[in-house]
């Protein structure tokens, strides 16, 4: 057996490797856990915020058979809000209560594509006279961003 030493330090080279390789397994899950952790805490954030939000602007849940509307005084508000590409400015008309009208006035960063799927969603809004509808798929961040402006601009309107 010439090769018996080198065959014994071959096999104990592999199974440091194999260790190592667990080890980093081990570490790298570990991480993720904690990320995830810290992910799950700031959505229970986000939803106690949203919620408060939501009773500020006077939108309840439908589900529950409660009014959706808010109590929006009539008038022109502008609100912004971030995009895929930048800040997003709309102008929103309210009147009798309601949205009537929703106009996008500046989206300078915005890729004109993301943009163009994206104001599918202003339609939908006046129709549910909500700004918390579904974001549009392939245009997701820009949607997002319109979503936000308009409820930054009727967060101004509430009486």
């Amino acid at each position: 057996m010439r090769y018996k030493y080198f065959f014994i330090r071959t096999f104990n080279l592999l199974l440091v490797l194999v260790l190592l390789a667990g080890y980093q397994i081990a570490i790298h899950t570990k991480n993720q856990e904690a990320k995830i952790s810290k992910l799950e805490g700031q959505v229970a954030s986000m939803k106690k915020d949203r919620s408060d939000l939501e009773k500020q602007l006077g939108i309840t849940d439908e589900k529950n058979g409660k009014d959706s509307k808010a109590n929006w005084k009539d008038g022109i508000y502008e609100g912004s809000g971030d995009g895929f590409g930048g800040k997003i400015q709309v102008e929103v008309t309210v009147k009798k209560n309601k949205i009537d009208q929703i106009k996008i006035l500046q989206a300078k960063g915005e890729d004109s594509a993301y943009l163009q799927k994206a104001e599918s969603i202003l339609e939908t809004m006046k129709e549910q006279q909500n700004p918390d509808v579904d974001t549009v798929s392939g245009a997701t961040f820009s949607s997002t961003g319109i979503k936000n402006a308009v409820q930054n601009a009727l967060e101004r309107a509430v009486q």
